[in-house]
């Protein structure tokens, strides 16, 4: 397996998810779980076991594969 689910849950309606945990956006897990502990709420994280492979385009490989994905991963607006 390539990955590793993490997750907390609460009975709050906010869960915050880092679907790039891991080696491929480092620390994204981290600070999710900070948060959703600070805030009493739920956490859930997809951590990557492997590194990512080398981006041609030079920008480290981003992993977004939807506007939607680079969002959530990115924290764009």
């Amino acid at each position: 397996m390539d990955y590793r689910l993490h997750l907390t849950g609460t009975l709050s309606a906010v869960c915050h998810i880092a679907i790039h945990g891991g080696s491929l956006e480092g620390g994204t897990s981290e600070i999710a779980q900070a948060v959703a502990t600070a805030a009493g709420q739920s956490y859930y994280s997809m951590v990557s076991l492997r590194t990512r492979p080398r981006c041609p385009s030079g920008r480290g490989g981003a992993f977004a594969v939807s506007p939607f994905d680079g969002l959530l991963a990115h924290g764009g607006t």
